[in-house]
């Protein structure tokens, strides 16, 4: 079929008229559909499927093809609920009947839709059996997929030690062969925001080297985002002019980058502006625009994200009713690392009563005592908010907290930040002036 919009309608048509019976009509369908997939009109995916699901009948084949292909245009339009019916009833005929490769396929697939949902514990083996059947395929693509979708699913669930050995599995594999550059970029670009997180500086800064020189040769598309993977690695090292300057790079691109680059560069506006920089009211303008495109049910590793920072233009009060909401949402679809980073701000929050600061202070601690870790924190935000929460309640744990959390910034800047970003670190990010400060 060829994939020009009339030319494919055309000859679709012309193949549905050579077809003598159901079953052939409905594999003509799926020739058109695979079609309109290589040029993203998951729209006409979802239609064409739809229509070809009863003419399977009873043949259980054709069943779970045409069941594969809408569960997968669905989950390609964000309608995770609607897929998900699909996609389970595909897999189930598919583990018994499949090859290994289409069971691969299709565990991966859910796994994928399931974290979409808001599911991620339910996702979870799902996305060991795409691993595990991939390995046995010796599929090195699929064995990259399998990798960051996996780390995506534990970033999300705040276990980030488990996110980086998936990321360096899937590295290895992708290492072992050539040709495989488009899928590194994303592990690259994942396995950066996971070492930041977890303040390991100068390995931050190779990955993310690693992704801006992948993304510039063979995925062109994914720049911006690295752009922007590398300014937040540098906000956290107090290397401001080089984040209003990649900001300014980016502005061009961003209507086009999707939604996770447009909240990654109003987060880092808003960071800007409080230093007297940036833009505040475009970063607020952006965070309502996108809040309003994502919606209040889909996309809960963005939109949680996304309405803790909207948190900050509510009074003290409301703001710290919203985030505990988040909080309490986030835990409930297995989003851990959102709920510590709610519960966090809450107990950092100015002027509230005892009885909250307490409540979101010992929240996020339990939380952080269990080893949940957020990529939407700072690491700085944690020490200093918790501290600051404690503090308010009377509980003089604060002081013990705050002396730890500066030695523990000493320590990174000796050993995890590369020398000529030292003293920025320690004295030009806000952060860390502030709890090298409240420490003394």
């Amino acid at each position: 079929v060829d994939n020009e919009p009339h030319d494919m309608a055309t000859r679709g048509d012309r193949l549905d008229g050579l077809a003598d019976s159901d079953a052939q009509r409905v594999r003509c369908t799926l020739a058109r559909t695979n079609a309109y997939k290589t040029r993203g009109e998951f729209a006409a995916v979802v239609e064409l499927a739809q229509a070809a699901l009863p003419l399977a009948g009873a043949d259980a084949e054709l069943q779970v093809l045409v069941r594969s292909e809408l569960g997968g245009g669905l989950s390609m339009l964000d309608r995770h609920e609607e897929a998900l019916p699909h996609m389970q009833g595909a897999l189930a005929w598919l583990d018994v009947h499949g090859s290994e490769l289409d069971r691969a396929t299709a565990h991966g697939e859910l796994a994928i839709a399931l974290d979409n949902s808001g599911r991620l514990d339910e996702a979870l083996p799902h996305h060991h059996k795409a691993y595990e059947l991939s390995r046995r395929l010796g599929e090195i693509p699929l064995l990259g997929s399998a990798s960051g979708n996996l780390a995506c699913n534990r970033i999300d669930a705040g276990d980030l030690d488990a996110a980086d050995h998936a990321l360096a599995r899937g590295q290895q594999w992708l290492a072992s062969s050539d040709g495989h550059q488009t899928q590194a970029a994303v592990l690259q670009l994942l396995r950066t925001l996971v070492l930041a997180s977890q303040e390991r500086y100068a390995e931050a800064l190779a990955q993310v080297q690693l992704a801006l020189d992948t993304t510039r040769r063979f995925q062109p598309i994914y720049l911006p985002r690295a752009q922007l993977r590398e300014a937040q690695l540098w906000a956290l090292l107090g290397q401001w002019g080089r984040v209003n300057q990649s900001l300014q790079t980016v502005a061009p691109m961003l209507p086009e980058s999707g939604w996770a680059p447009r909240l990654m560069h109003a987060v880092l506006q808003l960071q800007l502006a409080r230093l007297g920089v940036g833009d505040a009211d475009a970063a607020w303008r952006a965070m309502e625009q996108l809040r309003e495109e994502i919606g209040p049910h889909i996309r809960p590793d963005l939109r949680l994200p996304l309405r803790i920072e909207l948190a900050a233009r509510l009074s003290p009060d409301e703001a710290w009713i919203e985030l505990d909401t988040m909080a309490r949402e986030a835990l409930r679809l297995g989003h851990r690392g959102s709920a510590m980073a709610a519960w966090v701000r809450a107990a950092g929050l100015p002027s509230i009563a005892v009885p909250r600061a307490k409540a979101a202070a010992e929240a996020a601690l339990d939380l952080w005592q269990k080893g949940v870790r957020s990529v939407n924190l700072a690491p700085a935000e944690t020490w200093l908010h918790i501290g600051h929460g404690l503090r308010t309640a009377g509980d003089a744990r604060y002081q013990a907290l705050w002396r730890e959390g500066a030695a523990r910034l000493r320590h990174v800047a000796a050993e995890q930040v590369p020398e000529p970003f030292r003293d920025s670190y320690l004295r030009r990010q806000p952060l860390h002036t502030t709890l090298l400060r409240t420490a003394s």
